[in-house]
C-alpha cells in the first residue's frame, strides 16, 4: 500500500505545497470520492475561510449529489462555481466552510477550527 505522500505525488498533487491540516480532506476528495481538486487553503489569515478549489473536470453531476449529502446531514458548507473569461469560459466548483475565525482569540480559534476540520472529513468519509 503506498504511503499517502507517495500516492499524492503519483496522483500529480503537489503534497510538500499543501496545508498539513487539508492532506486528509484532499486525500478523500481525490481518492476515495474521485473528485479530482486543484488547490486548497486552510484559511490562516482572520476572516479567512477553508477552501478546495476542484479541478475543471469535476462537473455539476459530480458536485450535486456531494451538495444534497451535505444538506441532509446538515452541514453547512458553500459551494460555488469559480467562472473566469479569458480567451475561453473555463468554470471550477469551489467548496468552502461557512464559518470564519479570529485568530485574536486563539484557543477558541484552534479548537473551532480544528473541530470543523474533523467534522468536514469525518462527513466526507461517511459520503464515500
Amino acid at each position: 500500500m503506498l504511503l499517502q505522500k507517495d500516492k499524492f505525488i503519483k496522483a500529480g498533487i503537489p503534497y510538500e505545497d499543501l496545508d498539513i491540516e487539508m492532506i486528509d480532506i484532499i486525500d478523500v476528495l481525490n481518492f476515495k470520492l474521485n473528485l479530482k481538486t486543484s488547490n486548497c487553503c486552510y484559511g490562516h489569515e482572520n476572516g479567512a475561510r477553508l477552501m478546495v478549489m476542484f479541478d475543471m473536470c469535476v462537473t455539476d453531476k459530480d458536485i450535486y449529489p456531494l451538495a444534497k449529502y451535505l444538506c441532509d446531514k446538515k452541514v453547512s458548507f458553500n459551494f460555488n462555481k469559480y467562472l473566469r473569461v479569458g480567451n475561453k469560459l473555463i468554470e471550477n466548483w469551489i467548496l468552502e466552510i461557512n464559518s470564519m475565525w479570529n485568530k485574536n482569540n486563539t484557543d477558541i480559534y484552534i479548537n473551532n477550527k480544528e473541530y470543523h476540520v474533523r467534522n468536514i472529513l469525518n462527513v466526507l468519509n461517511e459520503y464515500s
